[in-house]
């Protein structure tokens, strides 16, 4: 055993040594962001796919324009524009290689909010984010100085003056979100599922729910993406509390029959 030790560690060793060597040239090495494909020559080079990059170009001028990310997603899928995973797997399957992996044709708020985060666009190319320390060990993300920053790598999707923009915008909004956030108990988070699309049921209280120490609970899937791709639902902490309550006594009296 300690020889096959010695030899997934020495392997490791060179693959991370050819990993940083590519680092160190500038080889982007993953698939491209949405808006960009890869072309194989000397080494891996990023050009701009046209109809993807008007998309990338649209969502920053939304959201400049007083869009919200949600409200954005929201468009695009009601226009039926590609989500970057349909799109990944089409030009997958155009250029004769079997994609079998799963994509989506909605599109949802974090998808916008990694597009607007994208230093990419920029034609800024960044390299070890971050790494693993031990074979099969936890991924851990490193500071920003020590990631290999590629300035003017490729050509550019957005100008430098939009890009700001839209960080400071995303900023003051994560500002603004912490000051609002509040912890409140809840007994059934986690445990509640919506019974037409099957995502998570999240909690949510408005100033009358505080004030009458109840809680409501919506569907994700509706919060995020609307009524187009699942319908308006919600169930209250009391209710489920009063249905918990009867179940609990039939359970009982159940119990006491036998």
């Amino acid at each position: 055993t300690w020889h096959n030790e010695l030899y997934v560690k020495e392997a490791s060793k060179k693959v991370k040594n050819v990993i940083h060597m590519k680092q160190e040239d500038g080889e982007w090495m993953t698939t491209p962001p949405f808006g960009y494909h890869k072309v194989q020559k000397k080494g891996a080079e990023l050009v701009i796919d046209p109809n993807n990059a008007s998309v990338v170009k649209r969502i920053f001028q939304m959201y400049v324009d007083g869009y919200g990310i949600l409200q954005i997603a929201r468009t695009l899928t009601r226009e039926n524009i590609l989500t970057p995973s349909r799109s990944l797997h089409e030009y997958r399957l155009k250029n004769g290689i079997d994609d079998k992996n799963k994509y989506t044709d909605c599109w949802n708020d974090s998808c916008i909010r990694r597009i607007l985060k994208n230093e990419t666009y920029l034609g800024t190319l960044i390299l070890h984010k971050g790494e693993c320390v031990k074979i099969r060990g936890k991924y851990q993300k490193l500071p920003r100085e020590k990631w290999k920053v590629f300035e003017h790598h490729h050509e550019a999707i957005i100008d430098e003056n939009l890009f700001r923009i839209c960080q400071e915008k995303l900023e003051s909004k994560k500002v603004r979100s912490k000051r609002k956030r509040k912890i409140y108990e809840n007994i059934f988070h986690g445990l509640l599922y919506c019974a037409d699309c099957n995502s998570l049921l999240k909690p949510s209280k408005t100033t009358k729910d505080i004030r009458e120490g109840n809680t409501h609970y919506y569907c994700s899937t509706y919060q995020k993406q609307g009524k187009t791709v699942c319908s308006s639902k919600s169930v209250t902490d009391q209710q489920l509390k009063k249905a918990v309550t009867i179940f609990l006594k039939r359970c009982r009296d159940v119990y006491k029959l036998s």
